[in-house]
This record gives structure tokens, sequence and C-alpha cells, in this order.
């Protein structure tokens, strides 16, 4: 919410919701209140007992691009991946989640990777499989140039994936497209194309290991045997086109062509041949379980992270938007 629209709605200047929010003044307990009402948040929030540091000292996330998206639309995004991670914390003073087991000597140096460093990364992550304590959450984004990103909170990442309703294809690219990120890149920096190339090659060699699929890739857009792969790899048509260019079976001259048929049929956004089985999301639900199974209520949890009481429903399994750890 822009500071005009939150001084409209508490009934005070934009310039005294400025200076509440650089600490310079506070609030009376009236404002308070009309602030908690506009922004749906318990009054508890908005108190400085110290545990809460700014969210910008955080640390940075991997946005995909900074030209496309606005500064507020960015902020908002990451304020939500912020809050999740304060539940996160929380619940853990309650129950033990699986600590965060991402491999560290995959690393890249940006300026130096090569195609075949990160092949060799994937296949090496497949092989040992051992990344745990990654928090994922799904987010139905008000802004579409907002797209999926993943943020380190201390030693936790957690990943805000966009919410795909007719197509899984593009939720689990971007998922590996993540983690790409996590594994090869030691320092978030927003909006790096390099990184961002470098971690989409790393998604399309996860996804779609080179021995396993190098083979059965068409040298042309065949779309029935495409519709094939899509259904057996469980990735997007244009995402099975960028790995064939990729590893030599397709030219880039018949990629470009094949490509050019996604905008003529309105394809770029919903392809033909929907996925719609995904993968479940559980372990969040299941670790608040545990804490009520040793007495403790979710109304409870809440309180004590300082969050709404309908903020568990909105990153759990049983929300529109649901979570996972992996």
């Amino acid at each position: 919410m822009r500071r005009s629209e939150l001084a409209a709605r508490v009934d005070v200047s934009p310039s005294a919701i400025t200076q509440l929010e650089s600490g310079h003044t506070k609030p009376s307990s009236a404002t308070l209140s009309r602030i908690s009402l506009a922004l749906g948040f318990p009054v508890d929030f908005f108190l400085d007992d110290g545990r809460r540091p700014a969210i910008k000292d955080h640390g940075r996330a991997f946005f995909r691009s900074l030209r496309a998206t606005r500064q507020i639309d960015r902020d908002r995004a990451a304020a939500r991946a912020f809050l999740v991670s304060e539940l996160v914390e929380v619940m853990e003073h309650h129950v033990r989640l699986p600590s965060v087991g991402l491999p560290g000597n995959l690393h890249l140096d940006q300026d130096s990777a090569s195609r075949e460093m990160i092949e060799e990364r994937a296949v090496a992550l497949r092989r040992a499989w051992n990344v745990n304590g990654i928090i994922v959450t799904h987010c139905i984004f008000d802004c579409p140039e907002v797209s999926s990103f993943s943020r380190c909170f201390g030693a936790r990442p957690v990943v805000v994936l966009k919410e795909e309703r007719d197509d899984v294809a593009r939720l689990r690219s971007d998922a590996a497209h993540e983690l790409g990120h996590l594994v090869l890149h030691e320092e978030p920096e927003a909006g790096n194309q390099i990184l961002e190339a470098q971690a989409q090659a790393f998604a399309g060699s996860f996804l779609m290991p080179r021995d396993q699929i190098a083979a059965s890739l068409p040298r042309s857009f065949d779309i029935e045997r495409y519709h094939v792969l899509k259904k057996t790899w469980g990735v997007s048509l244009q995402f099975l086109l960028y790995r064939a260019r990729e590893l030599g079976r397709m030219s880039e001259s018949t990629y470009r062509r094949a490509m050019m048929v996604f905008p003529k049929n309105r394809w770029r956004v919903r392809e033909p041949f929907p996925l719609t089985a995904r993968e479940e999301t559980r372990l969040l639900a299941r670790a608040m379980e545990v804490i009520s199974n040793a007495g403790l209520r979710e109304k409870d949890i809440l309180t004590e992270a300082r969050l709404p009481a309908t903020f568990f429903a909105q990153v759990s399994h049983d929300s529109p938007m649901p979570s996972v750890t992996l």
C-alpha cells in the first residue's frame, strides 16, 4: 500500500506516515489502532521491541528483472517472504524442521562459469539430492510482471513461487530456476542477466538431464512428439525447445521459427496440453500438526509471531496459495 493510500485510511498526512516509518515519531494508541485495522495486522506487529530488524536489513533477493517491475511490487513480494521466514522462525521454537542442506561446494564464479560446469553441478545435485530446509511458498501476485524469486534470511532460504493455476510446468521450472540461484550463486544480485541465464541453464540441466533426454529431442518442432515429451518430463514446450537448442539437437534458426509459433497461437502464457498434476505441499502443515499435538494452537503460534489469524492458511497446503518445505 502506498503511503498516501494508508494515510487516507488512517486519517493522517502522508508525511506523518513517513515520520512513523522512519521512527522519528510514535503513533498515538488511536492512530496505531487505525493502522492495524487498515493493514489487517495485529497491533503487536507494529511494536518495536528490538526483535524485528527492518526487512531491508535481511539481504537482497534474486528478482528476475528490475526494469520490468516497480519497486513497490518488489517490496510487497519481499515483505511476504520476510513474514514467512518470521513464521518459520517462531515455529522452530516448538518443532524441529530439517536443517538447510544446500551443498556449499557448487558455487560458480560468475565470469568464468561455462555451460558444462553448470551441467556438472546439476548432475552432482541430482546424485546427492540432500537439499533440505528450503522454505517454498506460492503467491498470487497482483503485479503480473513480478515473477518467482528467492531470498535468504540468515541460513534458511525462502523461495516465493508465482502461482500458476492453468499449467504447473512453469511452476516446476521456476522452482528449479530458484534452486539454481541458491546452489550456484553465493550472493544475490537482483536483475543480473548473467546470473539469470546461469540459473535457467541449471534448471534445464536439473529437470532434463542431458544423458537421459538428448536422444529423444526432435530436431524439428513436431508438436505431437513434443506433447509426449511435455507429459513425460513435466516441463513446458518452450523449456523443451530451449533444452533442444542448448544441447545442439535443434539449430538456432529452427528454434527461432518454433518460438514464433507461440505468440501467433497465443501460447506464451497458456500453452496447449496443460499439466495439472503437481507436487504436494505438506511440511509446514505437518509441523503445525506436531505443534498442535504438543498442546499449542495455531492461534498461539500466530500470536507469538505477531501475524494475522489468517496468515498460516495463506501459506499452508490447505490454501489456494500453498507452501512447502523441500
